[in-house]
């Protein structure tokens, strides 16, 4: 008995989780299957060997009488969770922007929908996990069939140090993740940032949440504005290849000669090579602040 409670609630759950259309999917496709499952014809044992098979199918059919009406309503539910929380986020964002909330004042879980809310005003789909579980990784952000990895430090008495950047790099390069970011209502220490500088890791403290949130919501048709406030490459532009680099190459990028700089943000590059796709193994020119910007130089002889 205690199981069905518990059924019930991991359904709408995981299905809350999902962007909301999927839910509504998801509940069209189980009422038809499990429809299908209720009609079953249960074949009639005409001998003592077919009767356990004639029990199997008639234990079927009632349980797809049963939950063919049970499990999309539930898909429902967790479809209409997803949409108010994808609203609830949207209205702690603009409230943030707007200065009617500091960002050191919310709790942790309005934080992370803080930071689901700047990753929609971008154009990203969004969806939680169960606190973290998935190798500490709280939010995954999707856009234009990429994925990135997102950690929520709600962290306001002291700064986030190279330990969690580290971790989640990790979980990073073990997934096919386009990129990942540690965003954190406080700050970062210096061994953070020198971590994830030249990375496909991006950190964000409370102050460029807040400055990224009051910046209004790009019109349409035009990319939507990064943390440093340049503009976000469209990904309709092509880009060199694939997101998946190795290590940057040397100290911090300086703008010179021999480091250019992005051509489309301005921030200075850094030397990269190709990991995947028809130019694997070569090296080429990134942008420094990549996955925000993607913008790519090739090397000259």
């Amino acid at each position: 008995m205690s199981k069905k409670p518990s059924l019930v609630a991991d359904i709408v759950t995981l299905t809350s989780r999902l962007p909301w259309w999927v839910g509504l999917l998801l509940a069209v496709v189980s009422y038809f299957g499990l429809h299908r499952l209720a009609g079953v014809d249960v074949p009639i044992a005409t001998k003592a060997a077919d009767a356990g098979s004639m029990m199997i199918w008639q234990f079927a059919r009632v349980a797809g009488t049963f939950l063919q009406y049970l499990v999309p309503l539930l898909c429902v539910v967790g479809a209409v969770v997803s949409l108010l929380s994808g609203r609830r986020r949207k209205a702690l964002g603009d409230e943030v922007g707007s200065g009617a909330r500091v960002v050191g004042d919310l709790d942790w879980r309005e934080f992370e929908r803080l930071v689901g809310a700047w990753f929609q005003r971008r154009g990203f789909s969004v969806s939680e996990t169960a606190s973290g579980a998935d190798g500490g990784v709280d939010l995954y952000a999707t856009r234009d069939g990429e994925r990135v990895l997102v950690q929520c430090k709600h962290w306001r008495a002291r700064k986030v140090g190279v330990e969690p950047v580290r971790e989640l790099y990790g979980v990073l390069a073990a997934s096919r993740g386009a990129g990942a970011y540690v965003v954190t209502s406080g700050e970062f220490t210096k061994a953070a940032r020198e971590f994830a500088r030249g990375r496909e890791i991006q950190l964000v403290d409370g102050g460029e949440l807040r400055k990224a949130l009051a910046v209004p919501v790009a019109a349409a048709g035009r990319a939507p504005a990064s943390v440093s406030g340049a503009p976000v490459v469209d990904s309709r532009v092509e880009r060199l290849e694939p997101l998946r680099v190795t290590q940057a190459v040397g100290a911090e990028p300086q703008i010179s000669e021999q480091t250019p700089a992005c051509p489309r943000c301005g921030a200075a590059m850094t030397r990269r090579v190709a990991r995947t796709g028809a130019r694997v193994g070569q090296s080429f020119w990134g942008c420094s602040t990549f996955p925000s910007c993607r913008g790519a130089r090739e090397i000259s002889a």
